[in-house]
Formats: structure tokens, sequence, C-alpha cells
């Protein structure tokens, strides 16, 4: 294996011109008031420690290669990192774009300067087999650095502007933290040094809202990782399949890192949900992925509970991180004030000021300051460099045309079948349990409903479970109980007569009443087919099983309200749509009528003029009264029973009965107003039957017509 490509998937978000890594990095909880919920964070770095600086060096490589690590680390190199980056940089928290009542999290800021790095003079380490830290005096960070970090704040935020003026200033001034007689330095700190290897920051545009979440993070995540595997590879029947043999148990892959992946949600009124954690841990098989952060907590107020380590000091207050990594921002240079520096002789290049001094980490010119030895250990210091990193649109900029405009090729983009098929072997090895669930889950749906006995012994593959996905706080399904009625109706009532019933049964599947990302994934891993309402909920149809079916309802959506993307017929919906496409997933979409919403129905019904009911609908619409509860992401839906029962009957039982599976059959199937996004089918000549692995996507979009209508195509 090449040695190159190896060192390129040990770092393999360095590929990405919007990530950017320090190396050993503290934060230190300064506590502002009594009561311990007003709080600043004084970040700094330290020297790694060398064999002779801790008390235990054997006990710290048994606490730096627990079972979390690798067991490929080299003990002497992993413990002293040859060349650290340990830069002054300055991290601000402003989304790109806002929407609805978002304001930026102006509790997520990092300000730390190259000079405040601790040395081995500065620090007594300690270890044992279950922690390593060190002590220091927390004088040595409260200089007075009021000239830097004027650099830092004053100079950025007259140069670069965003959205709604969030400036986020450093609002506290070091030096003057000790003229309140209330602030208490201690002589003596102690500082936790975190084992995991690296905590990975990502941030995407819109990464509340889980479709866009899964494409600007979990997609552009994956690529990165995946980037150099045919190097190191000769086929890719790991990545494609999860085939052990086709992977080198010589090398350790990105998604086998020690990774703690911290979600940066930039609006303050957002959480991270148990759908993010669930979609991160598919990215990796660590046991960290599971116990994915939000990046916010790493700014909050440090626990009261004390933390006891060796020898009985406690670290509530200061933890490290042997790296600390960012994805998803821009990253800004900006030369200091060169004459206040030692380095006034290296040489190095800048960004062009009129350019916005912007470039990227993996992109940057050689800066080749003298070099400072610190025990063994070589660090860059670039102390005559200022780092401003901004959140950005994605985790990577880079584009596939294929993969972004999918209806000019569809046949070329297919990344979304590989990340689906990726998440989901990685998901069964993370839950090994996951199929015993899954039987536990489905069994539990058809006792609660009467439809089987305890005794019942089967596996349940003979039923066909269809989740109806509800939502509960807003964009709610208004009836879709009796939705499920009418299905039990058509499929199970009507036919318990006979010897061979359908065995389809409709239930609902609503994430906001699970509690747990194990929850989530057995929920959908139960399901054959997901329908429901074009939103968030349905980026979870990923998980299902291997050739589910989705019925994509796009809603109606009037030229004077925003979101007609939401209904789109002649290519994949943009961010929801497009995660389906080309997967083994069945992805039908219908576009919804006026009927869906339930408002303003006596208008419609008795217009005061006939030839003006269009008008007097959206005057009713756009009230005051109705227009919270109008607009698209707010509104609640009513779905006709006959738009769900003909999709399960015409299509879904055809496709799972039917052996031939012909494209020029299934097309036909539904009616003209059904698009058939993505379905797979054969076009093996009549005659013969088509087999599962025969079976490929094909995609039936409708065409848009010169006057902005659409019909299915010939």
């Amino acid at each position: 294996t090449d040695d190159s490509n190896l060192e390129k998937m040990k770092y393999w978000w360095r590929e990405s011109d919007s990530c950017f890594d320090v190396d050993h990095i503290c934060q230190y909880h300064l506590e502002t008031d009594p009561s311990g919920k007003s709080a600043e964070w004084k970040w700094f770095y330290y020297t790694p420690p060398s064999r002779e600086s801790f008390s235990s060096y054997h006990n710290l490589l048994a606490y730096l290669l627990h079972e979390n690590n690798t067991a490929n680390s080299s003990n002497d190199d992993f413990i002293m990192t040859k060349v650290i980056f340990q830069p002054t940089m300055e991290l601000k928290s402003a989304s790109v774009a806002y929407v609805d009542e978002a304001y930026a999290d102006q509790t997520i800021s990092i300000v730390v300067e190259h000079s405040s790095r601790l040395t081995s003079e500065d620090v007594q380490y300690f270890s044992n087999q279950n922690d390593a830290w060190f002590e220091f005096s927390p004088q040595r960070l409260l200089r007075d650095d009021d000239d830097h970090h004027r650099q830092l704040t004053s100079r950025r935020l007259r140069q670069y502007h965003y959205s709604h003026n969030q400036h986020h200033y450093w609002r506290r001034r070091l030096a003057n933290y000790t003229d309140n007689p209330r602030n208490t330095i201690d002589d003596k700190a102690t500082c936790r040094i975190l084992p995991t290897q690296n905590y990975l920051a990502v941030q995407s545009l819109y990464n509340g809202m889980m479709a866009e979440f899964y494409g600007r993070t979990i997609m552009k995540l994956f690529l990165l990782m995946t980037r150099h595997i045919d190097h190191v590879n000769r086929n890719n029947t790991y990545l494609e399949n999860g085939n052990e043999t086709g992977k080198d148990n010589n090398v350790t892959y990105p998604w086998e890192q020690d990774i703690q992946f911290l979600v940066h949600l930039t609006y303050g009124n957002k959480q991270l949900l148990d759908g993010h954690k669930l979609l991160l841990s598919g990215l990796s098989t660590s046991k960290k992925a599971r116990d994915t952060m939000s990046f916010a907590d790493v700014f909050r107020p440090p626990n009261q509970d004390v933390i006891s380590i060796g020898g009985g000091a406690s670290a509530t207050t200061c933890k490290c991180y042997q790296k600390m990594t960012f994805c998803g921002y821009g990253v800004y240079i900006q030369p200091m004030d060169r004459d206040k520096t030692h380095h006034n002789n290296s040489t190095s290049s800048f960004a062009n000021e009129n350019d916005n001094n912007q470039a990227s980490s993996s992109a940057l010119s050689p800066l080749v300051p003298p070099e400072e030895e610190f025990d063994l250990v070589k660090t860059i210091s670039e102390s005559h460099v200022n780092y401003t990193l901004w959140p950005t649109q994605a985790v990577d900029q880079s584009t596939d045309p294929y993969c972004d405009h999918p209806a000019h090729d569809p046949s070329k983009c297919q990344q979304w079948d590989l990340l689906r098929k990726f998440i989901s072997k990685n998901h069964e090895r993370n839950y090994p349990r996951l199929h015993e669930l899954v039987l536990h889950h489905r069994k539990g749906i058809l006792l609660q409903r009467g439809w089987i006995s305890r005794d019942y012994a089967g596996d349940t593959k003979e039923w066909i479970f269809v989740g109806l996905s509800q939502r509960t706080i807003r964009r709610s399904w208004l009836n879709l109980d009796q939705v499920i009625a009418e299905c039990d109706r058509n499929f199970y009532l009507n036919n318990n007569s006979t010897s061979t019933p359908t065995k389809v049964i409709c239930t609902e599947v609503n994430i906001e009443k699970t509690s747990t990302p194990l929850e989530q994934l057995v929920l959908h891993r139960s399901m054959n087919v997901l329908i429901g309402v074009h939103g968030s909920q349905m980026t979870q149809a990923i998980l299902l099983p291997k050739h589910s079916h989705v019925l994509e309802l796009m809603p109606w959506i009037p030229p004077y309200i925003g979101g007609a993307w939401t209904n789109s017929l002649d290519s994949p919906t943009p961010a929801l749509g497009t995660t389906y496409h080309n997967t083994d997933l069945n992805h039908i979409g219908y576009p919804l009528d006026r009927w869906s919403v339930p408002l303003c129905e006596e208008v419609s019904k008795h217009p005061r003029n006939l030839s003006n009911v269009e008008e007097e609908e959206k005057e009713c619409f756009m009230s005051q009264e109705n227009i919270n509860k109008f607009l698209q992401l707010k509104r609640d839906f009513v779905i006709d029973p006959k738009i769900v029962i003909g999709y399960l009957a015409r299509f879904v039982l055809f496709w799972e009965q039917d052996d031939t599976r012909f494209c020029d059959v299934l097309k036909d199937r539904l009616d003209d107003d059904y698009v058939l996004f993505n379905i797979w089918c054969s076009n093996i000549a009549a005659g013969g039957n088509a087999t599962i692995e025969a079976l490929s996507a094909m995609h039936y979009y409708h065409v848009k017509a010169k006057d902005g209508s659409f019909h299915k195509p010939e």
C-alpha cells in the first residue's frame, strides 16, 4: 500500500478546503458570577508530554492506547506528534443564512493564541491506567494580551459582516479579569487530557433540518472518508457491500478511527436530535460515534459534580483535546503586525486583502517559521498569522455535477447508493442485536392489533409493514387514523375469510415519540414501506431494509408562497428526494392538491364569484388568521385514503408478488399523477423471470411543457 495514500486516509479531513485542525488544545473555565450560570472559557495550548514528563510513562500508554483507540498506533509516535499545529485562531458562530426566528448561538466561540502554549516547564504531568492529567498555574494564562485580542476581533469584524449583524465580540478582556474582586484565580489547577484522539466539529447550513444535514454533512464526510479507498483496497468490495474479504486488516480506515463527533448547530433555537446521532453513527464503527455531542455542550458551564482523577485531584474546570478538527468553515488568513513578532525573517505568502483573505487549510502556501523544540516535539508556531473560522454552507465545498443535477444524466450518480449501504452495514456492526430487535418490534405491532397469537413462531416476513410518517408538533397528518382504518379494511379485514389474506399492516411511524437513536433505527428497519409528506422526518427512509418502498407526498404550493422546490416532478425533490436517487429504494412521488389543506374550505366550495375562486382562496389563506397555519413549513395536512390504498394495491403489492417486474409494465401501473422517481425493474424481454439481482434503477420523471404544466412521459 502506498504510504502517501495511508497518510491521506489518516488525515482524511484535510482533503477538504473547509476543514481545519489544531493539536493539543485546552479550555479552562473562569467563573464570572457566584452562581456559575455565566462563564468565560480561556482556550490555550499545551506541549504534549515526553517520556520524562510523566510520573508513569507506561500508565500513560495504557490510558491513551485503551480499547477505544486502534492497536496500530506506535508507542512514541502516538504520544509525541512529530509536527503539531498550534496557531493563533478564532472561531465564529454566525450562520451563512437565517430562516424563521433563527438567531446565532453566541455561546460557541474560540479565541486561542499561539503564545498561550504551556511548555513542559509550566506543567507537571501525571497518569495512571484510567486518566492522564497535568497541573499548572492559571496565572500563567492571564497575562495582558489586550493588543493581541484587538487584532483578533476589531479588525476582523470591520472586514467581515454577516446576517442580522450577529457580531460576536470577545466580550471580556482577560487582562481585566482580576480587577473584579469576586473573581479569584487558583494557584494550581488540574487539566485532564481526554483519551479520544480527535474531536471533530461538523457544521453545515440548515443542519437542524435532517435532509439538509444528510446531504451537506453526512454525504460530504462519507466522500472525504472514502476518497482514497481505491488506492488502499484493490477492489471496492468492502466499501460497496461491507464484505470483510475486501478489507485490509493492516490498515486503519477513517471510519475506524477514534473520533468524537460534535455537531455545530449555529442557530441558538436548534437542538441536537437523535436523528443527528443516528446518521453520524452510521459513518463510524468507533464506540464514540454513538455518543455524538452538540458542539454547544463544550461551552456550557462545567458540571458541578466533581470528577475525581488520580491522586485525589479533580478536573471539572479544565479539559484538553489531543486534536480538535473543524469541518464546514471558511478559513480566513490575516497577517499580524510582523514588527511585534519574533519571526520577521520567516518567509510566507498570504491571501490577498482584496480577496477577503480567504484560503483553505489544505491549500495554504507553506508557512515556514523557525521550528521550536519542546521535548522531542516540533511545533509549527505561525505566530505571525491569525486564522479566523466562519461557518460555511457544507462540510466540503466540492461538487459532483452528476449528483447535483441528477436529472441531467440519472445513471451516473452512485454516491447516494454507496452511502446508504455503508450506513446500513455500520449500523449492523454497531448494533449486533438489530435483527432480533426488529423482529421483536414487528411482532409487537401484530400482537397489539390481535392479528397473531402469542405462540406465533414465524419471522413476520409474510407481512408487508407500511409506516405512515407522522409529526406531532407541526405539519401533522390530521386524518392518519382514518387512513390506517381504510388500509386495514382493504388489505386485511375484507380478506380474512380466505386462507391466504393479503398481509399488509399500516402503522404510525413517529420519530418524535422515540427516545433513543436505536429506537428510531429499529422503528424504520421494521418497515417495508414508508409514506409521508415531504419533510425532514422522511430522511430516515434511508434506514429502511433493502428494496423497500417510499411514497413522498409533495405539498400543494400555490405560486404566491415559497416552497415550490418541494413539488418537483421533472427531477427528485432537492435535499430529500435526491437522497433516494439510484439507491435500491423504490421512490415514487405524488403531488397533493388544494384539498390536502384543511383551511378555507367553505370559500372554495361556495365562492362569491365563480370566476375569481383562486383570488378568494388566496385572500383567505393569507389572512392574519390563517397565514401561519397555511405556510408550507407549518401546515397540517389531510390525505385522501385513496392515494395510499391505490399506491399499495397497484404498485407495492404487484412489485412484491410479481416475479417479472418488467419496467414497461410497472411504469404504467399507477395513475398519471404519480411520479416514478426511482424504481427497480427489469428490461429483460417478456417470457422470463427477473431476479432481484437482475433489476436496475429506472427513472420516469414527468415532462415539463412550455406552459409550465407536467405530463407523464410517453
